[in-house]
């Protein structure tokens, strides 16, 4: 902690911006608007660490 890098201190901007931005919102308006949401997680499959990796993708009012 005495020694913080660049990437520590470009994290603490972006934490300092999120901060800033929780009222923020997207408003999306119509009738035909879809989301559809995919998840995929390897429990435990990095070899190294043995760590779980998830990830997610969003879409909003794209054609399938």
């Amino acid at each position: 902690m005495s020694n913080l890098g660049q990437e520590h201190w470009s994290a603490v901007k972006i934490m300092i911006y999120l901060k800033g931005s929780l009222d923020t919102t997207l408003c999306y308006e119509g009738t035909d608007v879809p989301l559809h949401g995919y998840v995929n997680s390897d429990f435990a499959g990095d070899v190294d660490s043995r760590k779980s990796i998830t990830g997610y993708v969003l879409t909003l009012g794209s054609e399938q």
